[in-house]
């Protein structure tokens, strides 16, 4: 059976952060060595130097991760330019595997996911759970998904978030010693006992009338009520057209309606399809593919619901644990829930309001990233959804 171990620092010097964390992981522990080692680190570090260390400190470790915009521990949440958290994993090598591919994900999402799970198969076809961490320079998130579930059917679970950087730029994965770019990991466990509960929470409302797409390819809005999509949307929030993306994604985003019965798990009738990013020609590109004749809504951040959505996602967390103790809690919080839409004391407040509720003092390893989107399976369905804390507990089947 697997054990998890975690920890998060932001020491600026990277041999010692890497070091404290695997110090701080596997207290008790008679060394330092591990047999999977997960690495999620802001921008501001050494990877080459992260890497080696680790691969250095526990020689057996499968070691991979990848960058995020800041990290959520089981210490707190974490968006400095040092943020670092791992999870060190150890248990036998038969139930677990991990596979990264050094090719851009971009041009290609679903051929390349598809590729990237087979290869996960072929190491371990008993795989029953994948943790992804795909680059955030794709939006095509649908083709992600249905390309792992080409291989490993729709039954596996598959949780995590999207990797990028704090300003939107790039993104990089770790796989042994090497760093890639605008790639993706994919890790998954063969662990027979463990089953995952998973659930989301939002929190924005919606402002205004629907808006009708007038022309689209697949997931690329060129037309909003026949207009230009960044043009028309600045023109709604009362903006000017020059206005930053930076200055407008965390306030506003874009909407649908949800289809079929994921709101079980996820507590609002709309699921944010894309941030407001334009292209250079103020086109837009979403999550899924949105076909003309389709309605969107212009969302807002609303902080009253979003501790409210907490409050009622870690009741309802609690009640199916049923008295289970938590073996580890994986955790993927958008970034527009972070640094840039609240403050330091609510995010610290957010994040207490998720952990103790299933933690209660005990030491349960955790791992989150700040990111830009949520893999998350919602009533037996694998998802993708924006500016959302996605929550996925391990936990030992009854």
């Amino acid at each position: 059976m697997l054990q998890f171990f975690s920890a998060s620092t932001n020491i600026v010097n990277s041999k010692r952060a890497i070091t404290e964390c695997l110090e701080k992981a596997l207290t008790g522990q008679p060394d330092l060595n591990c047999d999977l080692l997960i690495i999620n680190s802001a921008m501001g570090h050494n990877f080459s130097e992260l890497l080696g260390e680790a691969h250095r400190l526990s020689p057996d470790a499968q070691i991979v991760g990848c960058t995020a915009s800041g990290i959520i521990g089981r210490e707190g949440p974490d968006e400095s330019m040092k943020a670092l958290g791992i999870m060190a994993v150890k248990g036998p090598k038969e139930e677990f595997a991990v596979s990264v591919s050094e090719s851009s994900i971009i041009s290609d999402p679903y051929g390349y996911s598809a590729k990237l799970a087979m290869d996960l198969k072929e190491k371990n076809p008993r795989i029953n759970l994948i943790l992804l961490h795909p680059s955030g320079k794709t939006w095509d998130y649908d083709s992600i998904i249905k390309g792992v579930e080409s291989v490993f059917g729709r039954e596996v679970p598959i949780i995590g978030g999207i990797s990028i950087d704090g300003k939107l730029i790039s993104d990089f994965q770790f796989f042994g010693e090497s760093v890639f770019e605008k790639s993706a990991v994919i890790i998954g466990f063969a662990d027979p006992t463990i089953e995952v509960i998973s659930q989301a929470t939002v929190g924005f409302d919606i402002i205004g009338n629907p808006i009708e797409v007038t022309r689209s390819e697949k997931n690329h809005l060129l037309e909003l009520d026949g207009k230009n999509p960044w043009e028309f949307l600045m023109d709604k929030l009362e903006l000017p057209h020059s206005t930053s993306p930076l200055d407008v994604i965390t306030v506003a985003c874009l909407a649908t309606e949800i289809e079929g019965g994921i709101c079980k798990d996820y507590d609002s009738r709309f699921r944010v399809v894309g941030g407001l990013a334009p292209e250079p020609d103020g086109s837009l590109f979403t999550n899924k593919s949105i076909p003309a004749g389709s309605k969107l809504y212009l969302a807002r951040g609303n902080e009253k619901r979003v501790f409210e959505g907490v409050d009622m996602m870690m009741t309802s967390i609690r009640e199916r644990l049923e008295g289970r103790k938590p073996l580890v809690v994986f955790h993927a919080d958008c970034s527009g829930r972070g640094k840039a839409l609240l403050n330091r004391i609510m995010k610290e407040e957010i994040t207490y309001r998720l952990q103790y509720p299933i933690c209660k003092g005990d030491n349960i390893p955790w791992l989150g990233i700040y990111g830009g989107g949520e893999l998350i399976p919602l009533n037996g369905r694998n998802e993708l959804l924006f500016y959302t804390s996605s929550i996925y507990v391990l936990v030992r089947k009854k």
